[in-house]
Order: structure tokens, then C-alpha cells, then sequence
């Protein structure tokens, strides 16, 4: 009950089938679903990826690295957002959302986490 959506969204990744992959993005936990997800440790994984400039890139990248989901920490991107954080500008922010605009809809958990598929 302490973790709030944490635990239920990482109970959703353990439950994803076998051979399945989850990239963690704003979230640097990967308690509870190591090793079949990668945190986002300094939270800097879309940044480096996003340099690849295009959302296709971005998916070949990550599918390559063998990840077929995608679970995004959507309170932790909002709060970088209000608080403008410097480190990620409003253009790499306003990326990530073009790109997860075109992956298909999100499994929600309370508003707080987002859980995509990889595969088209």
C-alpha cells in the first residue's frame, strides 16, 4: 500500500509474457521487475535516445536492444515540466509525447504510469 501505483504497475511488467522486455522512462526504480526491465537510473535515456531524431529511429533503437515495452513515470515527466527543469527543455518533453502518440494506446495506471506496447 506505501508504493502506491508503483507496485501495481510493476506487477503489470512481471506479468507481461515471457521474453518480454520493459524499458523504464522517468523512473529510476526497477524494484520488483529486474531484470525483465531497465531503469532510467539517471533519467536520461529519452534525451540520449531523442538523438536520433525520428520517432522510427527511436523504435528500431529500442526494439533492436530487445525491449518490447515502454513503462513512462507520467507524474515524473509532468513534474519535470512544471518545474522547467532545465535538464529537459519542453522540446525533448514535447518529443517524447510525439512519440508515444504514435505507439498504440497506454495501459493507465492511476494517472501516474503508462504502459506501452513496442510492437506495432
Amino acid at each position: 500500500e506505501n508504493l502506491g501505483w508503483f507496485q501495481p504497475a510493476m506487477q503489470a511488467v512481471r506479468d507481461l509474457p515471457a521474453g518480454a522486455k520493459t524499458l523504464l522512462l522517468y523512473e529510476p526504480r526497477s524494484l520488483y521487475c529486474a531484470p525483465r526491465c531497465a531503469p532510467d537510473e539517471i533519467m536520461d535515456r529519452w534525451k540520449r535516445t531523442r538523438a536520433l531524431e525520428s520517432t522510427g529511429a527511436v523504435l528500431d533503437q529500442w526494439q533492436a536492444e530487445g525491449f518490447t515495452h515502454v513503462l513512462l513515470y507520467r507524474q515524473g515527466v509532468e513534474f519535470l515540466v512544471e518545474a522547467g527543469d532545465p535538464h529537459h527543455p519542453p522540446q525533448d518533453l514535447g518529443a517524447l509525447e510525439q512519440f508515444l502518440s504514435h505507439l498504440p494506446p497506454p495501459v493507465e495506471f492511476g494517472g501516474v504510469y503508462e504502459l506501452y506496447s513496442l510492437k506495432p
